[in-house]
């Protein structure tokens, strides 16, 4: 901060030592007055190299092959006002001393919150470890002033390799072989407004910062919501282990909004291997040999609306879909609804991923408490009275079942089987008539058994307890014997008397 009274001048030497951009940005302090700054800078052989004046600022930016000590004089246009300021010099290569809480070190994959006043500008350098793509994106964080963001990014010889400017945003890519310390400088188009921004930078190969709730590493299958302000992006790291197809879409789950999707993909080596924009979505599907971490970046054409979106990538490993414990019925939803899928599985000895609630590797009676704990995390109301119901629900109908006389074999006629019980845990049944009666009131009896077993493992006294004997329970309650699956479950439980 400085000052001149009317009628003079303020003088400030600044060292050059290597070839490359220098940067001296003034702002009036005191905005309303009349005074109009004036900006001169001369070289070290005393050489006007570049000047600038304007109603509350003014700001030059050249390069330079020179080196030494330049001056830059700081005067008022008319020379008839005083004149309260502020002035900043940048020159690159040389690293810059950073003003706390405006210019801050970006680490790969870092958001940060930063401001600058009128008629000055902010600096952050970035690392840069291996040729590849950087990316640096800029959004203004009061969206609707009238300031307009300027962003420009030089290399570690000080050279300008990319720049960019916008209403409210602004965001730079290019690819590089060189490494070191780049540096992001930002500040307002004309220099005449403040500036309150955040800025994010990524540099691939790297293992970027993931943001919480925003960046996700992406599991074959997996589904992910996610959504960015204004101005930023999103990256999502995923691993292919194998060479082959690889699917990435993005589609946005607000859709109607004007944002614009773009999703691009790159390799392990920092190179875009395909990208897709859309009004709404954007897909890619591309072949590789490569493996290892992929990227995948998710933006806004425009960089000048917010985002909301889901992505899901297939293909990137030899494993398949994250399972979703509980999910049985794979509706994408764990709730009452998995129940009668979940006992088909225990009742078939079968083994499905989502079925194994506890994650020991099998799908056996210890996964049932786990279950029924999981659905109640889940905020469904079941108790084990319900559970039990919807595992006893009636099955789908049974496939044909052969009929076997003496002899004559026929196939199923539903006016000769109204009393027959078929085995549905195999593909076809056949019964033999003369023994009809005897085996479906054995079999009825043991179905009765093995599901009040499973009932009391549950901790549920809803089922009735037979009076005499199970044929009389078989004669009383025909109805609900009648809704029993066929609950085979003596591999199932070991140890459980049926």
């Amino acid at each position: 901060l400085s000052s001149v009274p009317l009628g003079t001048f303020a003088t400030f030497p600044l060292q050059v030592d290597d070839a490359g951009t220098v940067r001296v940005s003034v702002g009036e302090t005191g905005v309303g007055f009349s005074a109009e700054p004036n900006l001169q800078v001369f070289d070290p052989a005393g050489n006007l190299v570049d000047s600038d004046n304007g109603n509350s600022n003014a700001v030059v930016q050249f390069t330079t092959f020179q080196t030494g000590t330049f001056t830059a004089v700081v005067s008022e246009f008319n020379n008839d006002e005083p004149l309260e300021f502020r002035i900043r010099a940048l020159a690159l290569p040389d690293a810059p001393q950073l003003i706390s809480g405006r210019d801050i070190a970006l680490q790969n994959g870092d958001e940060i919150l930063s401001s600058v006043p009128l008629g000055t500008f902010a600096t952050f350098p970035l690392q840069v470890d291996d040729a590849g793509t950087v990316r640096v994106s800029v959004g203004e964080t009061e969206v609707g002033l009238p300031a307009e963001v300027v962003l420009q990014v030089f290399d570690n010889a000080g050279n300008l390799v990319a720049s960019d400017n916008g209403n409210s945003n602004a965001v730079v890519q290019f690819e590089t072989v060189q490494t070191g310390t780049f540096t992001a400088v930002v500040s307002e188009f004309n220099n005449d407004e403040p500036l309150e921004f955040r800025i994010r930078a990524l540099t691939l190969p790297g293992d970027p910062q993931l943001i919480f709730g925003r960046d996700i590493a992406l599991q074959n299958g997996d589904e992910i919501l996610s959504s960015f302000p204004l101005g930023t992006f999103a990256t999502f790291p995923l691993q292919i282990d194998d060479a082959g197809t690889v699917r990435v879409s993005v589609g946005e789950t607000e859709v109607g909004l004007p944002a614009e999707v773009v999703l691009q993909v790159f390799d392990n080596t920092g190179n875009q291997v395909v990208s897709d924009n859309g009004n709404s979505n954007a897909v890619v599907q591309f072949e590789t040999f490569q493996t290892g971490t992929f990227t995948a970046v998710v933006s806004e054409l425009n960089n000048d609306e917010p985002l909301e979106f889901q992505i899901v990538a297939t293909g990137i490993s030899d494993q398949p879909p994250t399972a979703l414990p509980g999910d049985v019925n794979g509706d994408g939803d764990v709730n009452f609804l998995d129940i009668s899928t979940f006992i088909e599985v225990l009742s078939n000895n079968e083994f499905q991923a989502e079925a194994d609630i506890n994650q020991d590797g099998a799908v056996n009676f210890l996964d049932i408490s786990a279950f029924i704990d999981l659905l109640s995390s889940q905020r469904s109301v079941v108790t084990t009275a319900q559970f039990f119901a919807a595992a006893t629900a009636p099955p789908e109908p049974a496939p044909p079942t052969i009929i076997v006389s003496s002899d004559v074999q026929e196939e199923d006629d539903s006016s000769n089987l109204q009393n027959a019980i078929p085995d549905f845990n195999s593909s076809s049944s056949v019964v033999n008539l003369s023994d009809e009666k005897t085996d479906s009131r054995a079999q009825q009896q043991r179905h009765y058994h093995t599901v009040n077993q499973v009932s009391s493992q549950l901790g549920t006294s809803s089922q009735p307890t037979p009076s005499t004997s199970s044929a009389d329970l078989f004669d009383t309650q025909p109805e609900q014997l009648d809704e029993l699956q066929d609950f085979d479950l003596d591999e199932v439980f070991d140890g459980l008397p049926i």
